[in-house]
């Protein structure tokens, strides 16, 4: 079964492998090469609409769709994006201007791959024949214009007119009812062209092309060519760029070589070439570089390991000799799969010796028996208990004389005591029946009972004899004694007990469990690598919580966030007795973005406004820009970054010398979604991606809130370290 997962194009060409899940083994893993990258492509179009079948970009669109990223627009949309390779059909560079723009993109490293077509076979005739008249054609073929003549001087640079070499005046016709010749096949491709090694159908013809001008290095100047020599594909290199053109049109009806699967091959190895890729598809023997082993791991190949032809990987299964793995250099990387060459799953033989419980007894049950026994013997013990207890002896009766009065009275006793037996007896025999009932009832009975008699139990000073007045009200941080009618006292907050973090809720389920998630693996990350000891977090709503027992407030900023009157008392308090406030608005708000060259960060619309409303009332000092001077930046960690889940992102913090509390910045506020790259789910995984850096970035995200932490637990103590040196040398004087 297939399972398609659409992902952004940046993050799909960083994935180097997939495995399963609980299954590791080299069969469930799946390697990616270069092949499986999508290069981005530029398709340059007109304005005009692209007609199905018969439009310029029909066809390119769908050989390209599934190997690249693919970006259609105009030449001036196209230059502004980052593409390495721009493809040009006939008709889309008549502007002057805009060849010169694209001229230029060539010169700084860009593909241009042009198509020929009615519009640049016309554009030959801009100049009248010379005297030397028409050019000897190829016996038995025919062109469309009798004034078929250089449209320059060969001698001049084509490159200038973004063509690779100088062409001939018109279009050649090859078949057709007014003609002696007939559609032309492919040549095979030379060692030197990124089409070596490419299968050449037998069904392909060429019927109409624009003819090269014969100079003394066209050979040179072709990749592909027809069984009668002229060049179907050439080169030219222009600055650190090139100019390849395709000598027929990009539809159907110059050729059918759209129509085949080569031109998707082609195209394929013209975008690996300009992205410095050369995967071969020939005899090519490819080394191995890195294998798997039986549990799915990369490492060293076995010294059995062989090479493999590069043209063999489609069709070769893993074995000892060929492991699977990735062979050939980085440029040239193939992946060799397990999985690619298993169609069906069949269950694998069993190893050992069958059983089968046909023909057995089935084992008998004890444990009934067992219960019973057990519950005779405590019964008889319990009997045996009370007979001590009650000093029944009946051979101190015996030896009473039958005339004693105490006889009488010994007698009735024994009755009294061998009732009480039989009474004993008769209740253990229904609590046998019930006994976990009775046992769990019991409990529960004494529980209550032992919490009533403390709660109503009167407190007394070690230094009274009497019984001591109940104090007026809570201390902070204590739970006030219960008054003898209270039913039960009230409870300690845990944050009170043990260091915690907090998040405030913000009404979003999984925002909510994101931050949870994220303060709960800071917390176990902090206290695996400083003497810090932290609880699990806690979620609270300012205004309705108490805020004084967390010294660390972690609020993700939402469009919809809007505070009370409550809530920002609550906040200014907190910040004023040393908490500090850590906003995070979890990305930027893109309508308020005016450049988007900056560093890539997720959409949050809406939270530019949201941060505003609830800081208004909040008393914010002046905020500058963090650097690595400032002091969170060593509280623990010597740190240059402060990423989250998005790296480069600014952290705003108080300016020095205008926070109170010993110059704390009591508020940090940034976008970097510290939470989602802190976060650790209940099977100890990080489910959220880090964009750009991967696992690198994470560990610095870990360091940045255990500086944070840190900073909020210390204060400026690292800021009274920088100054030990100056202090030492001021008491020597």
């Amino acid at each position: 079964m297939d399972v398609p997962v659409t992902l952004p194009t940046a993050v799909r060409n960083r994935i180097d492998q997939i495995s399963l899940a609980g299954q590791s083994s080299a069969a469930t893993t799946l390697l990616f090469d270069e092949g499986d990258r999508l290069r981005p492509v530029g398709l340059m179009t007109s304005g005009a609409a692209d007609t199905p079948l018969i439009g310029p970009l029909f066809y390119l669109r769908r050989a390209l769709a599934p190997t690249a990223d693919l970006h259609e627009g105009t030449p001036a949309a196209l230059l502004a994006q980052p593409l390495s390779v721009i493809i040009a059909p006939d008709g889309t560079l008549a502007n002057p201007a805009i060849r010169q723009k694209v001229k230029d993109w060539v010169k700084n490293g860009g593909t241009l791959i042009r198509f020929a077509g009615p519009a640049l076979a016309g554009a030959q005739h801009g100049t009248e024949p010379d005297s030397s008249g028409t050019p000897n054609a190829p016996a038995g073929e025919d062109f469309d214009t009798s004034d078929t003549h250089p449209a320059s001087d060969p001698s001049a640079d084509p490159t200038s007119d973004l063509l690779p070499v100088a062409l001939l005046d018109g279009s050649r016709q090859l078949g057709g009812t007014m003609t002696w010749g007939a559609p032309q096949k492919l040549a095979a491709f030379d060692a030197t062209s990124p089409f070596h090694g490419l299968e050449i159908p037998t069904d392909v013809t060429i019927s109409r092309q624009v003819l090269a001008s014969p100079v003394a290095d066209l050979a040179a100047h072709s990749w592909a060519r027809l069984t009668d020599g002229t060049p179907l594909v050439t080169h030219a290199a222009l600055g650190k760029g090139d100019i390849i053109l395709f000598h027929v049109s990009s539809t159907a009806d110059w050729s059918n070589l759209p129509l085949s699967g080569l031109f998707v091959s082609m195209l394929q190895r013209l975008t690996d070439h300009a992205n410095g890729v050369t995967i071969p598809a020939d005899d090519t023997l490819l080394a191995p570089v890195l294998t798997l082993d039986g549990d799915g791991v990369l490492g060293p190949p076995p010294p059995a390991a062989r090479g493999l032809k590069a043209s063999d990987f489609a069709h070769t299964p893993v074995s000892p000799a060929h492991p699977p793995g990735l062979y050939g250099p980085r440029a040239a990387r193939r992946a060799l799969n397990a999985s690619s060459q298993m169609t069906t799953l069949t269950a694998a033989a069993p190893v050992g010796t069958l059983t089968s419980p046909a023909g057995r007894r089935p084992d008998t049950a004890l444990a009934p028996v067992l219960l019973c026994l057990a519950a005779a013997l405590l019964l008889l013990d319990g009997l045996l208990v009370l007979a001590m207890r009650s000093g029944l002896s009946l051979p101190g009766v015996a030896r009473q004389s039958p005339g004693d009065p105490s006889r009488k009275s010994s007698l009735r006793s024994s009755g009294k005591q061998g009732l009480s037996l039989l009474v004993a007896c008769a209740l253990t025999f229904p609590a046998l029946a019930y006994a976990q009932t009775a046992t769990a009832t019991a409990t529960a009975t004494a529980t209550a009972t032992a919490t009533q008699a403390q709660a109503q139990a009167p407190v007394q000073s070690p230094d009274a004899a009497g019984p001591t007045a109940q104090p007026a009200g809570p201390v902070s941080g204590t739970p006030a004694t219960p008054s003898p009618s209270a039913a039960s006292p009230t409870p300690v907050p845990g944050a009170a007990l043990e260091t915690r973090l907090a998040y405030v809720i913000t009404g979003h389920d999984e925002i909510d469990t994101v931050s949870r998630q994220g303060l709960q693996g800071l917390s176990d990350y902090t206290n695996a690598r400083t003497s810090a000891m932290l609880g699990h977090p806690d979620g609270v709503r300012p205004g309705q919580d108490d805020l004084s027992y967390y010294p660390l407030l972690y609020w993700p900023i939402t469009p919809d966030a809007a505070p009370t009157p409550a809530m920002t008392a609550a906040l200014t308090a907190f910040m004023a007795h040393g908490g500090i406030v850590l906003i995070d608005t979890q990305g930027q708000d893109s309508g308020n973005q005016s450049d988007g060259s900056g560093p890539y960060a997720g959409d949050a619309p809406g939270t530019r406004s949201a941060l505003r409303r609830v800081t208004a009332g909040l008393p914010i000092p002046p905020l500058m820009t963090m650097t690595d001077h400032h002091l969170l930046a060593h509280t623990f960690y010597m740190l240059h970054d402060f990423p989250g889940r998005y790296a480069e992102q600014p952290v705003w913090v108080a300016r020095e010398g205008e926070a109170e509390n010993d110059d704390v910045s009591p508020i940090i506020i940034g976008s970097a979604d510290w939470a989602h790259a802190w976060a650790v789910d209940e099977n100890g995984n990080t489910p959220f991606a880090v964009l750009p850096d991967g696992a690198d970035q994470r560990q610095l995200a870990y360091r940045f809130g255990v500086n944070t932490i840190i900073y909020a637990l210390t204060g400026n103590y690292k800021a009274d370290q920088v100054h030990v040196p100056m202090l030492l040398k001021r008491l020597g004087e």
